[in-house]
This record gives C-alpha cells, structure tokens and sequence, in this order.
C-alpha cells in the first residue's frame, strides 16, 4: 500500500531515520523508532557516508525493517520465524518497485504523466539502500537463527534483489 501511494519524488529524511539507519547499520540497539515533531530534515539518506536520494515510502520500510530487527533482538527464540517475514517484506518492496516503475504501472495507479530518468534513479537508489542493508539484517539475525536456515533465505532473496537493482541501475 505505501508503494501504491508513492509519487516517485525525492523525500526529506528526517533525523530519526538516519539514526535508525546508523544504528541498523553500527549493530546497536535498535533505537529512534519513535517519530518527534521537532526533528530536523536533509535531503539525503547516509549509509556507510554515501549519500542516497531515496523516496518517501523507502523511510517507511526502513522503520518496518528496524521493527523485525528490533522483534529479533528482544525475542530472539522468536527469529528464525521473524526472518522469513522480514524477506517476504523485502521481496515485495523489491517486486513493487519494479512493478510501479520499470513497467511503468505508476502511470495508471499515482497517474504520473511518465517514467522519467529522476523516477529511475530514485527507485535504483531506494533498492541501493535495501541492498546495503541487507548484510546488517543478516549480522542481526545470524546468532538467533540456525546456519542452515540463513544460508538459504538470505541467498535467494538476497541474489534477486541484486538482479532488479542492476536492471534498475542500466
């Protein structure tokens, strides 16, 4: 539903995101899941000092990401059923993005007048973000979770969000 909402422009990240993001990506506590009124915004999205321009709907799944962390973390008998929810989230961002903007179904479902190259670079760098993420997620669930099962899951997952953010990225 986020996505089917999205206008595919460039959003302000509030500092409670980019906390959110640094303590996802450091291996904190996974902490500024609370939203404050007062906070300032910027117009880039920090991972690892790379800027990325990401969409609003992007911060949103963030969040979401940062809840199952936090599940995870405060049950961890709980993560290896937390995990396959959490890949599920991250396919259908990653199927959605596609759909909306390389089949250019964001024209009928936001009634944009067009794909132009700024939609595509924004949905390459919002599925950037996703890729980068991907390996803190994955540090986070590794001591919950059997061997057997993280190999697999973060495998497939993992190899077909680097396929759509490549095409996305040409």
């Amino acid at each position: 539903m986020l996505l089917a909402n999205e206008r595919w422009g460039r959003a302000e990240v509030p500092t409670e995101c980019q906390t959110l993001i640094n303590n996802l990506v450091r291996g904190h506590g996974v902490t500024g899941l609370e939203v404050t009124d007062a906070a300032a915004n910027v117009h880039h999205l920090y991972l690892n000092d790379t800027p990325f321009t990401v969409v609003g709907s992007l911060l949103m799944y963030t969040k979401m990401i940062a809840e199952y962390c936090k599940c995870a973390q405060e049950m961890p008998s709980m993560a290896a059923d937390i995990l396959p929810k959490l890949l599920d989230c991250l396919h259908f961002f990653n199927r959605q993005v596609c759909r909306l903007v390389l089949r250019a179904e964001a024209l009928k479902v936001v009634q944009l007048k067009t794909i132009t190259a700024k939609h595509l670079a924004l949905s390459a760098q919002s599925i950037s973000v996703v890729l980068l993420l991907i390996p803190c997620m994955r540090s986070r669930f590794q001591q919950h979770v059997p061997p057997r099962l993280q190999v697999s899951r973060w495998g497939a997952h993992g190899y077909s969000l680097l396929v759509v953010a490549v095409v996305c990225c040409l």
